[in-house]
Order: structure tokens, then sequence, then C-alpha cells
């Protein structure tokens, strides 16, 4: 399949600076991939693109621009049984990625980053377990793909990614209960 994407994002630089910069990345993405039954999909491919990062802060510009170029793989599992509240059911996804000179990026690291989600009912109540984990192997990666944390459900108190890092571990806990046949996720009814 061919895919063609556009983020804009905002973020926070690292090292107890509280600068807020933008980020664009402006990439395409050719890949092969197989559905095995309904739940499990191997996919691999070539991804190539742009990134353009900027602060408008005078102490700490930041101008950079950057050649993406990268082996991209995904193993993604699903059998939760519906989203976005499950009541059973499990979650997996394993993204890869490997930058190289020679796939037209300007610079060379790993990046994994894997999600796992498992829903149990016990009656009315649900308990949903979130993780999350991501390495860059010992190399370092470069701003536009450092692991986030922050925002709603992952560190709710901070803006959303605000926390940025080349090693990322996180898990969450969560729990919602049925009532008069609708799911109650803090006090909002869902279905």
């Amino acid at each position: 399949s061919v895919r063609l994407l556009y983020d804009k994002d905002r973020f926070f630089l690292e090292e107890d600076q509280p600068v807020v910069g933008r980020i664009h990345r402006y990439h395409g993405q050719l890949d092969v991939g197989v559905q095995i039954e309904n739940a499990i999909e191997l996919r691999a491919g070539i991804l190539r693109g742009r990134f353009e990062g900027e602060t408008d802060v005078a102490l700490n510009p930041l101008d950079s621009r950057a050649q993406i170029g990268a082996f991209v793989a995904r193993l993604l599992y699903d059998r939760l049984d519906e989203y976005p509240l499950p009541r059973c059911g499990s979650w997996l996804q394993t993204d890869l990625t490997l930058s190289r000179a020679g796939l037209g990026g300007d610079g060379e690291y790993d990046r994994l980053l894997v999600r796992v989600a498992n829903a149990r009912s016990y009656g009315r109540n649900t308990l949903l377990l979130r993780s999350i984990f991501g390495t860059d192997f010992g190399t370092r990666l470069p701003l536009y793909d450092r692991h986030t944390l922050g925002g709603f459900l992952r560190l709710s108190g901070l803006e959303p990614d605000a926390l940025v890092g080349d090693v990322v571990t996180f898990a969450s806990l969560v729990y919602y209960r049925e009532i008069d046949g609708k799911l109650y996720y803090f006090k909002y009814p869902i279905k």
C-alpha cells in the first residue's frame, strides 16, 4: 500500500527548557503486508520524507531541517471486542523504524515502540491495563522521532507530548462500570 502523511506537532525541548516549538513532517510510505485471520497484520516497507522544526524564542532558536529515509515494520494484533472502551480482549502494536543514509535519511538511528492493552470484565466492571515501551537501542533519536508522553490518559496532568526522550516506559490501569446498560467512563455515558 502507499501512504502519504503530513504531521504538525507541538513539542517541548528537553533538558529543563520550557521552550515550545513546532514540527512539520511530510512523508510517504510504500509497504507490503499480510493479514492473518482477522487478528494479526504484518507490514514492512520504506519511509521517505522531510522534517522541518522551529521555535520563535530568541534565547533558544531552533531551525532544523532533515531528510527522512527508513525501513519500517509493524506487527499488529487486535482481539479487543470494542473500541474505545473494550470489555475483553488484547491488543498489541509494535512499530520498528531503522533510519539509514542509504535510504535517504540524514541520520542513522533505530526506534522501537511497543503498545499493549488488555481488557478484562468482571460482571459490570471492567479493568483495562495499558502499557507503552519505547527504546532507541542506544542510538540517539532525532527530535522529530523521539518518544513522547503527556496528555489525556498518558499522564493527564501534563500538556500533550510534554515529555520527550529516547526511551519511554509507561503503564496505566483504567476502570469503568456498566450502569443501566451504558458504560460510564468517568461520569459520561458512552453507549
